[in-house]
């Protein structure tokens, strides 16, 4: 009995001795899927808040947090698999040298070895196109089932660290974001209202398990005159603009302006414009009873890239007086610009 005994605790021994090492390897080098799932987590610039839940005038780190699960798939050569997201969140910091001021940068998860991270290989080639060959961030969708680096990332930098080279299809696309000044980006969907508005920009995207948001520009000035029959951005300011991010040319929009102004025998007109401030919008409030308010709404198809949504405003005929944002009475004074969109 006791000879039995010793032997199966050594033929334990010796099954786990053997076993170890192919667990090790199997972590390093999980088995291929035959079921791929999209990477389930988002991109965020609130720690630990997978949706933001705060806005970000500027900062310097985005987050990948889980959201639909905890996994990102990789390509390995030919076939791709599953890593977790270490901690349920990872983090991209940004710097002046490798993230400049007013460029577009798309984010890859990679695998080194030994974690997950994140990087950025080389900036759009301007706002609205990502580019394409070698020294591009060009991405594709085709080799592994979701989207890829479509080149070699000689660079990939967090931070001041280079995790290039980065082989064709070894970096999955999470999402892009917009640097609003060298090393920063920003996120504000309900600014303080300010006279002249805020210039809100949504300037990060997720490629995947994108949610609903709104941002929402209040023009405090008291009041201001239009008297040009010639489109122009509402209040003549630059900052009543709404800008967000898409990736992939995939998210629909709509931008939303409520105004209220007064008028004697006069009309007034005004609406949202999509990339440009001094065009007829695709709908607009007209009026002409004293103290009358409306809305109107522009729907927007995807755009790729950076754009912006603008308030205009023009009159018909003589002055016209336009009101501003108010926090308290009268609650008539209620000019504001919305944008939603998914992000």
């Amino acid at each position: 009995m006791k000879d039995r005994i010793k032997r199966g605790a050594l033929w334990l021994l010796l099954s786990l001795l053997f076993l170890i090492p192919i667990l090790a390897q199997t972590q390093q080098n999980p088995p291929p899927l035959t079921v791929v799932p999209p990477p389930q987590g988002r991109l965020t610039l609130v720690s630990g808040a997978p949706v933001q839940n705060a806005d970000r005038t500027s900062t310097n780190t985005l987050y990948y947090d889980s959201y639909n699960g905890n996994k990102i798939p990789f390509w390995r050569g030919s076939y791709p698999v599953l890593f977790s997201i270490p901690n349920n969140e990872i983090s991209l910091t940004l710097d002046t040298t490798n993230h400049v001021n007013a460029k577009l940068y798309d984010v890859f998860a990679i695998y080194d070895g030994t974690t997950v991270r994140l990087c950025t290989g080389p900036a759009w080639s301007t706002t609205v196109v990502r580019g394409t060959g070698a020294g591009t961030t060009q991405i594709e969708n085709l080799t592994a089932g979701f989207w890829t680096n479509a080149n070699i990332l000689t660079s990939c930098w967090n931070n001041s660290a280079n995790y290039g080279p980065i082989p064709v299809n070894n970096g999955t696309y999470l999402g892009s974001f917009y640097t609003t000044s060298a090393g920063n980006t920003q996120a504000l969907y309900t600014p303080a209202g300010a006279a002249g508005g805020t210039n809100n920009c949504i300037c990060y995207w997720n490629a995947y398990n994108r949610v609903r948001v709104v941002s929402r520009i209040l023009d405090t000035t008291a009041t201001w005159v239009v008297s040009s029959t010639t489109y122009a951005a509402l209040n003549t300011s630059n900052s009543n603009r709404l800008w967000w991010v898409d990736g992939l040319q995939q998210t629909n929009l709509e931008c939303r302006l409520t105004t209220y102004n007064t008028v004697s025998a006069a009309q007034a007109t005004s609406g949202m414009d999509i990339d440009v401030q001094n065009a007829a919008p695709d709908q607009s409030i007209n009026v002409g009873v004293n103290g009358t308010s409306g809305v109107a709404t522009t729907f927007g198809m995807p755009l790729l890239g950076l754009h912006y949504c603008s308030g205009v405003q023009a009159a018909t005929a003589a002055s016209v007086t336009f009101f501003g944002f108010a926090a308290g009475p009268p609650a008539r004074q209620l000019t504001a610009m919305y944008l939603v969109e998914d992000q």
